[in-house]
């Protein structure tokens, strides 16, 4: 105790003097002025004496302290006055074991003199020497974990700002920009290189942190995901290690067959693990907000895709693709692997998707994900952003919930301009749902006004009949012009023009994308005669009426979409076997549960009017309309290489408006043209005569647009 009282001012010093921006008086100064005001060595002075003492020092702030020992231990009381004011403006307190722990414990009592809060798991201001920085390192660490990425990516760039050389500012700031850009960049590797760059210093579980980090952000996610496993083995109560083990998993597309077992491939990446991580993490922290978006994320997921050769699947050669459904069963997720270049992979793929809804898997699914969406929502009623409404609204829409997304969308502050296009677009499918066409059609305008990028939602505006946004991506991507003629001409046949001299357009552009198939040495013999075909099924399918030669469509050997198997035999006009053809079709598409993709009806409905059925071809349309409030329009429910639903949305109205009034179902045929009416009304030139048409039969009818 005598030397812990010798020491005291020295110790204190020193743990305040880490700071480069606080300016202590050292203890050879205190005790020059002690010695200066006649104070004998070792006496207790009074707190006006001290302050006295300040004032000549020039110090802002006052420390005075006590000693008070039991048996091994020793409390440290300090106690910080204004020297101007004589206020004291708190009492702090540290135990040290004597005489082990007596240096760390005057420096966590320098941290809370300064009123420096500790960071979870650190040692006070772990890698900066700078008191503002670490204050915007906390505070950008707090709003990172709830959801608040642009306050918290703000505060951390103030951290590295003020030290550059502060290394898990860097290392969150790249957490912050992974989010915000929507994936790994240049930004956010940038910021992890940093992290390790700087992080030399910091202890073990830091370094290997950031190591961890940086792997992640280069789609390395089995390294990252071992490193994360080896922290949770010496820590298992390590939240920050359990959500990232979470996100590893959930990222990792990595297909391998386990035992080497090439009839069971799995994914590396396991889903359920990710469920079970994410959950633990927000059990040992419940503010760590981060983990619960992944977790309405994967129940809502139709699919998912893997590759045997990497962890990203970016580039993945055709032979080593893999997609899956996403079934349940209890609590777990099923997911079970295809390889794609297998014979039959894309009607199993079909076959387990659809199961999956039929069974009430889908179903369950998605109530999973709106139940993690609404305890997100009640863990942080007051957080504001996008993050949250962006993962709830596939939920709600395929639930058939329009109006509640409405609500959500209500709620959205957009980080990013990518943020604002896709809840602009998600808003314009919302309005569209809500029988609100005009005013969806009205923001579109606008938007393609102003947006540089607009051509990020051609989606919604090729269905509402405004094609530059589409043309723009086969500029943007170099398509041929052979084929960017028949990209051209085919969209506005597929949203619902009139096919008007396609078959010309489609034998030039048919040749072009078969010779660029065929330049393609990488693709198998079975992806090239797939890939024709699903090139003629973009055409073909939604232009029954075109008369074609039969000899050159081309078959698809996986027989991989019924809609495309039925307009392959309509398009030969053999009546017999279109009509055989129709039955199977109708039979797949009348006993798929209401979830799956149900555009296959508005072929079927195009077929019945082929053969001359109006009235069935009217009952397909009715039907597509009781399933379209439980369709995902923007994304497609069966996943890369198919058009997105809300595609056909407007022909399905024209056609329902076209039958219900030749069939008296005057009431049927407002409701249709109506809705086509808003959304084409200023649609481009080839859609316009549909537009005539419909506002002509509602004038008939005495109906207002």
């Amino acid at each position: 105790m005598d030397w812990l009282s010798a020491a005291s001012a020295n110790l204190l010093y020193l743990g305040l003097a880490r700071w480069t921006d606080v300016r202590a008086v050292d203890d050879g100064r205190v005790v020059d002025l002690l010695r200066e005001a006649a104070v004998p060595r070792g006496e207790a002075i009074g707190l006006e004496a001290g302050l006295a003492l300040a004032r000549r020092a020039g110090a802002g702030r006052l420390v005075m302290g006590d000693f008070i020992r039991a048996g091994s231990t020793a409390q440290l009381v300090a106690k910080v006055y204004n020297v101007r004011s004589g206020q004291r403006l708190r009492n702090v307190s540290e135990t040290a074991q004597l005489p082990d722990s007596v240096m760390p414990a005057f420096a966590r009592l320098a941290a809370r003199v300064l009123d420096l809060p500790p960071a979870p798991g650190l040692e006070v201001g772990a890698g900066t020497a700078n008191t503002d920085a670490y204050r915007a390192y906390l505070a950008g660490t707090t709003a990172l974990k709830g959801w608040a990425l642009d306050s918290a990516a703000t505060l951390l760039r103030r951290a590295v700002s003020l030290d550059s050389t502060f290394a898990l500012a860097r290392y969150r700031l790249a957490i912050a920009s992974w989010w915000i850009g929507g994936g790994a960049d240049s930004i956010s590797r940038g910021y992890a290189e940093g992290a390790v760059r700087w992080g030399g210093s910091l202890p073990a579980r830091e370094r290997s942190r950031i190591a961890a980090l940086r792997a992640t952000l280069a789609s390395r996610f089995t390294e990252a995901c071992g490193t994360y496993e080896s922290l949770l083995r010496a820590d298992s109560s390590d939240a920050e290690s359990w959500y990232f083990l979470g996100e590893c998993n959930y990222h990792n597309q990595r297909v391998e067959y386990p035992g080497g077992d090439s009839a069971r491939p799995a994914f590396v990446g396991n889903w359920n693990r990710a469920t079970l991580a994410f959950r633990r993490a927000l059990e040992l922290d419940p503010t760590f907000h981060l983990a619960y978006y992944h977790l309405v994320e994967m129940p809502a997921a139709d699919q998912r895709s893997g590759c045997r050769a990497s962890d990203a699947g970016i580039g993945c050669p055709f032979e080593d693709q893999f997609s899956a459904g996403v079934a349940r069963a209890g609590d777990s997720l099923v997911i079970a692997p295809i390889r794609m270049a297998d014979p039959g992979a894309a009607p199993r793929l079909r076959r387990d998707v659809r199961e999956a809804a039929r069974s009430g898997a889908l179903r369950a699914n998605l109530e999973s994900a709106r139940g993690w969406g609404e305890a997100w929502a009640a863990a942080g009623p007051s957080e504001r952003g996008s993050t949250r409404p962006r993962a709830m609204l596939n939920v709600l829409l395929r639930l058939g919930l329009a109006a509640e997304a409405a609500r959500a969308l209500e709620h959205v502050v957009p980080v990013t301009v990518a943020d604002s296009l896709f809840f602009v677009g998600t808003r314009i499918e919302v309005l569209l749902r809500l029988d609100s066409s005009m005013a969806a059609a009205r923001l579109l305008d606008s938007l393609l006004t102003r947006q540089q990028d607009r051509w990020r939602i051609w989606q919604v505006a090729a269905a509402l009949g405004r094609f530059q946004p589409y043309y723009a991506i086969s500029r943007t991507f170099g398509v041929p012009p052979g084929s960017a003629a028949l990209v051209h001409a085919m969209e506005p046949v597929q949203v619902g023009a009139p096919p008007s001299d396609l078959w010309e357009i489609e034998r030039r552009g048919w040749l072009a994308v078969d010779s660029s198939i065929e330049a393609d040495a990488s693709l198998p013999a079975r992806a090239r005669q797939t890939a024709r075909a699903r090139v003629r099924a973009m055409t073909v399918t939604w232009s029954l009426g075109t008369p074609r030669p039969g000899a050159v469509l081309v078959s698809d050997p996986d027989a991989a979409d019924p809609r495309f198997d039925f307009a392959a035999v309509a398009v030969t006009g053999d009546t017999a076997r279109t009509r055989q053809a129709l039955v199977r079709l109708d039979s797949i598409v009348l006993g798929a549960p209401r979830e799956v993709d149900a555009s296959a009806l508005v072929v079927s409905a195009e077929g019945h009017v082929l053969l001359g059925d109006s009235a069935l071809a009217l009952a397909r349309l009715l039907e597509f309309e009781r399933r379209w409030p439980f369709q995902r329009g923007i994304t497609n429910a069966f996943g890369p290489g198919e058009d997105p639903a809300i595609l056909v949305w407007g022909r399905a109205w024209l056609l329902m408006g076209d039958l219900a009034i030749a069939g008296h179902q005057n009431d049927v045929a407002i409701r249709a043209y109506r809705r086509v009416v808003g959304m084409w009304d200023g649609a481009d030139a080839p859609l316009q005569p549909a537009v005539t048409r419909a506002r002509a039969a509602l004038a008939r009818m005495g109906a207002q647009p």
